[in-house]
């Protein structure tokens, strides 16, 4: 889901919709293709080469819609945790 916080309109308000679907369908298909792997938001955007913004956007709303699931923690950069990411089978 695109969350128009900006206010875009018209072909700039289609293009950054399409864009979002674009990133959720790339995360999705990851954890399709590699379903026993956990992996944190900063993880995942290193590998997919997408914001880590969009990709915790992209996270929230597949988790929402029940295809993904948190699954525990990890410390990562900073000592800091993070939720580990799976595929809802």
């Amino acid at each position: 889901m695109y969350y128009n916080t900006n206010s875009e309109t018209g072909e700039t308000l289609t293009a950054s919709v399409k864009q979002t679907e674009k990133q959720e369908q790339i995360v999705l298909s990851f954890f399709e293709q590699n379903p026993d792997i956990h992996l944190t938001a900063l993880e995942l955007a290193d590998r997919l080469n997408i914001l880590f913004t969009s990709v915790r956007r992209s996270v929230t709303d597949l988790e929402k819609e029940g295809k993904l699931q948190y699954c525990g923690m990890k410390v990562e950069r900073f000592g800091k945790q993070n939720r580990l990411i799976k595929l809802n089978k």
